[in-house]
């Protein structure tokens, strides 16, 4: 039998829900607001700011993350509803924050046999691979492309987790590793973790190639280190 979606129920008395109302550091969430007399609604998660999209006539929703480095504990989720007109209304709902119990790894690169490897932890290149990857990740597109369960890209082992500390050289370098690495031979085939729009293909310094997903609402995924490229930009895959 064809598995069917289960509706995610809502609160009478509460017309705000979060789903789930308790995520780790760098955990996603659902936001969900039903308001029969809203024009636009904007959730609002530490300082990331997302438009909730139209699923019927009185229901909204959204896909937010909880970023890796926000405080556990307790935090508020903000929903604005601008009303025709410009009246707005306020909601809010308190988010439950555990610990994303990430590690620390320190990496040694010998730049006495490869000095090109330098720009790998120079802190202005990174920084600037990320204010692209931001980029990248503001556009919100109001359809979902993808539907049931994501998959892993590529089944093979995990070498370096997401949200691990890094430090470089002992200390030339400290920050979060924001991906997940995968180890796989050169040449591996990797798949669309979901349904989504090829928004990007670059070469980056630090990423390497990089394919970039559009999968609707806000949610991208990214894919690094790739040995070719085989997708343009506006593909579906």
């Amino acid at each position: 039998p064809t598995p069917t979606p289960t509706p995610i129920p809502m609160d009478p008395s509460q017309p705000l829900v979060l789903v789930p109302p308790a995520v780790a550091q760098g955990e996603p969430l659902l936001v969900r607001l039903r308001e029969p007399n809203a024009e636009r609604v904007v959730a609002l998660l530490d300082q990331q700011e997302l438009p909730l999209q139209r699923l019927d006539g009185e229901t909204w929703a959204g896909v937010l993350a909880a970023p890796a480095d926000i405080s556990p504990g307790h935090q508020p989720v903000y929903v604005t509803v601008i009303r025709p007109g410009g009246e707005t209304v306020p909601y809010n709902a308190m988010l439950t924050l555990h610990s994303g119990g990430y590690a620390e790894e320190s990496i040694n690169l010998d730049l006495s046999e490869a000095p090109e490897r330098a720009t790998w932890i120079d802190p202005a290149v990174r920084e600037g691979e990320h204010a692209r990857l931001r980029e990248l990740s503001a556009a919100v597109s109001p359809e979902r492309l993808w539907s049931g369960t994501w998959r892993a890209p590529v089944t093979v082992t995990v070498s370096s987790m997401f949200g691990t500390r890094r430090d470089y050289n002992e200390g030339s370098y400290a920050g979060r590793h924001s991906g997940l690495d995968l180890r796989a031979a050169t040449g591996t085939p990797i798949l669309a973790a979901a349904r989504g729009r090829v928004s990007a293909t670059e070469t980056f310094e630090i990423l390497g190639n990089s394919v970039w997903l559009d999968h609707g609402w806000g949610v991208h995924s990214g894919y690094g280190h790739l040995s070719e490229i085989l997708v343009q930009p506006g593909a579906i895959v």
